[in-house]
């Protein structure tokens, strides 16, 4: 996201990503296509294991219908 708002990265789309909620172990953030066709919903967890350790669990998901996404919510959580 700081790549993003610094311009010093972007992805193969430019596509517009956006933080919509923090908690203390949870992160919500949007994903909007650079053509603005297409809006995704991400959800990460963060679970501590040990001091130098920390399980992250992600899920998203397309706020349209998507029959043939060709993996874009998993290609979402990777980005991130």
């Amino acid at each position: 996201m700081a790549g993003i708002v610094k311009g010093t990265w972007h992805d193969h789309n430019n596509d517009i990503y956006a933080i919509l909620g923090r908690k203390a172990r949870e992160l919500s953030m949007q994903r909007r296509t650079g053509s603005g066709k297409y809006t995704n919903k991400l959800m990460f967890m963060f679970e501590e294991m040990s001091r130098s350790k920390c399980k992250v669990q992600g899920g998203s998901e397309s706020q349209v219908t998507s029959v043939a996404d060709f993996s874009t919510n998993y290609y979402n959580l990777q980005m991130m």
